[in-house]
């Protein structure tokens, strides 16, 4: 009828009018982007490849830009990446062959467009994942949705089929010849839509046969993530009995290198649905998560810091006496506040700062860590039976898989910090086993035989995370007493061995200080228990105060800054490390001072660059760094080379000296004396060379 005829006309140009629009607004947004230079490259670099069968072209979508570019546009790739893709595959393959980038044999069907999207529209919020069962509202839904949590579980990888090729039987039909039909694996699709026996030939109808010689095969594993927002305040709902299920994400290609074991990850994906039972998978687009967003210096500390600019040294120790004074009163443990706040601006991934605290008084060292854990990245508490690297398991959920490993309390530290409380209670297994992860700084899975199919294997993974942890010599009274009656030795370090001890980056020893200022604090102490802490007596009402999210933002902010070290920071610090190696060697049996020692130097100054705010690691960083250490050095060995008394707390009476420029004239005096102490170790080890 004409009315059906003229309705069906006006409904194809209608569709054709739209596809056009929407093929003008991606090759607007393209060239807007810039890709057409990364396509005519990539192009370039495949038609050098002999053999090649399917041509992978990248598509960076910044999704928050293209809604703000085209809101259509955005629309589309968000509620349906697949035609989207197929909308690019076009362009790309028309972008090709106008400007003969590719042979003339290659057809559209081997151009694969692959979205990746880089950014997520912040008011999709109906489209974010926060349960395994709030991921069932999208069964077959055709868009991206995402979800950003923590891996906690990694597969073994396995292979799967990128693509392949069919072609017809009948050699005297087209489809017999060239790359007419290629097959290739898109997000949300299974195994067995890639290869199939019941794919016919659109010239003549038979069924086609794949050329398996034309088969390319991939890696795929499979993570579980738990979202962030299950994870709770203090993160430790991973560990819970009956724990919230994790969402389960397919992983293939280039991006296996991307997600690791504890890394926080944001996942942009379709969803799956596998027929042979009900399991949902989401299968990815996935981005690691940057946060980029900038602080302004909060008046409290801005305050601090203007009282603070004649000094190299003040602003880290003024933060570092107001940082958990609610909790220690006035200067107690000033040295430990410091370190743990040097521990905290650290990136774990490229400096660690590994804290043992030796000491008498506990129960304020636990409640001053577990005060500082507020302020990490991230955290999990090393809970009683709860393994360190994690356990590996045969593979009973995903069939495929010839592994499973979940993450254990390391891994998912990863970026922030663990605290393994006191360690007086630990198995000696344990320790060791803690001890061999600190040393090589390496996480290690054991993978039987059964695991492998062949011979046992064990995987290694990075250990990205800053280990707190606390002992307390009183337990073991014999050795504590022959300890304290050796005045030529250090502290009493109970039953923990050499080579234990080595494996942590710094040892803080809270009862090897003045006795008289000890005496006061804990006196101080006492009498601040016994008035239930009042806000009067906790604080001192002379100095600035800061409140905990002026604390928290300066925190952040130090831990953004990236301070270059200079060379005359490096150069003390590898001077004053050989020196005090060489002044503390015993004899055959090499150094008392442990090789690590020059990592946890480097640390200690940058980590004090950064809570200056500074952009360089200046030489009194470095200063610092010694002093810490030598500190360290003398609680444990005794006797200072350098005739530095330890300092774990300073007495109230004495705080504002310790705070002020007073203390400048004893830092300036320790550099010159550092300066003299390495210039005499290096002379002296020249004539000795030339005897």
């Amino acid at each position: 009828m004409p009315g059906v005829t003229l309705s069906w006309e006006s409904i194809n140009m209608s569709y054709i009018s739209e596809r056009l629009a929407r093929i003008q607004s991606a090759v607007a947004f393209l060239d807007h982007s810039s890709q057409f230079h990364a396509i005519r490259d990539r192009a370039k670099e495949l038609s050098n490849l002999k053999g090649c069968l399917v041509y992978n072209f990248n598509v960076i979508v910044d999704l928050g830009a293209v809604y703000n570019h085209d809101a259509v546009l955005g629309e589309s790739i968000l509620t349906n990446p697949l035609e989207s893709a197929s909308l690019f595959q076009e362009i790309v393959f028309q972008f090709c062959v106008s400007h003969q980038l590719l042979s003339l044999e290659v057809t559209s069907t081997q151009i694969c467009a692959r979205l990746r999207i880089v950014n997520f529209p912040s008011g999709c919020d109906s489209l974010r994942i926060f349960t395994l069962a709030n991921l069932n509202k999208f069964i077959d839904y055709p868009g991206f949705v995402t979800v950003t949590g923590v891996v906690v579980g990694t597969s073994g990888s396995a292979k799967y089929t990128q693509s392949t090729k069919y072609v017809c039987p009948e050699t005297s039909c087209e489809g017999c010849d060239s790359n007419h039909f290629i097959r290739m694996h898109i997000p949300g699709a299974s195994e067995n839509q890639t290869i199939r026996n019941d794919f016919r030939c659109s010239f003549c109808g038979n069924i086609l046969v794949e050329v398996t010689s034309s088969r390319t095969l991939s890696d795929k594993i499979l993570v579980e993530i738990l979202p962030i927002v299950l994870t709770g305040p203090s993160q430790n709902e991973v560990f819970k009995s009956g724990r919230v299920q994790p969402i389960p994400v397919y992983v293939r290609d280039e991006l296996l290198d991307v997600v690791m074991l504890g890394d926080v990850c944001q996942v942009v994906g379709i969803t799956r649905t596998d027929m042979n039972g009900e399991m949902i998978d989401v299968t990815l687009e996935l981005r690691k998560r940057r946060v980029g967003t900038k602080f302004q210096l909060p008046g409290s500390v801005q305050t601090i810091t203007e009282a603070t600019k004649y000094s190299p040294w003040s602003l880290p120790l003024n933060m570092a006496y107001r940082f958990g004074d609610k909790i220690v009163p006035c200067g107690e443990m000033i040295k430990l506040r410091l370190l743990l706040l040097i521990s905290l601006v650290l990136n774990p991934k490229r400096q660690l700062l590994h804290v043992l605290v030796v000491g008498n008084e506990t129960r304020h060292v636990m409640s001053l860590c577990h005060y500082a854990l507020k302020f990490s990245q991230r955290s999990f508490p090393a809970m009683v039976g709860t393994p360190l690297c994690g356990k590996v398991t045969s593979d009973s959920h995903y069939t495929w898989a010839p592994y499973f490993i979940h993450a254990g309390i390391l891994p998912l530290c990863s970026g922030g910090v663990c605290f393994c409380g006191d360690l007086g209670p630990w198995k000696k297994q344990n320790r060791e086993q803690l001890q061999a992860i600190l040393s090589g700084g390496k996480i290690f899975f054991d993978l039987t035989a059964k695991h492998t199919g062949g011979l046992s294997q064990q995987q290694t993974l990075g250990l990205q995370c800053h280990v707190w942890g606390a002992f307390s010599p009183l337990t073991l009274g014999s050795k504590l007493t022959s300890a304290m009656n050796d005045i030529m030795c250090g502290s009493s370090t109970g039953d923990l061995s050499k080579s234990f001890l080595d494996s942590f980056s710094y040892i803080c020893f809270l009862d090897g200080g003045n006795s008289f200022v000890d005496e006061e604090i804990n006196t101080h102490t006492c009498y601040l228990s016994l008035t239930s802490r009042c806000a009067g007596d906790m604080s001192n009402t002379d100095l600035v105060e800061v409140p905990y999210e002026d604390m928290d933002t300066y925190v952040t902010m130090a831990r953004q800054q990236e301070p270059l070290m200079t060379s005359a920071a490096e150069t003390l610090l590898q001077s004053y490390y050989t020196a005090v190696r060489l002044a503390r060697s015993s004899g055959l049996g090499g150094s008392d001072v442990p090789v690590s020692g020059i990592a946890t130097l480097l640390s200690l100054a940058i980590g004090f660059a950064k809570l200056r705010l500074s952009g360089q690691v200046q030489e009194t960083d470095a200063v610092m760094a010694a002093y810490l250490y030598e500190e360290s050095l003398v609680s444990r060995l005794g006797l200072s080379v350098l005739s530095i008394q330890p300092q774990p707390h300073v007495s109230k009476s004495f705080i504002t000296e310790f705070l002020s420029k007073q203390n400048d004239v004893i830092m300036q005096s320790f550099q010159a004396q550092l300066l003299k102490f390495c210039t005499r170790a290096f002379d002296n080890r020249s004539s000795w060379r030339e005897e």
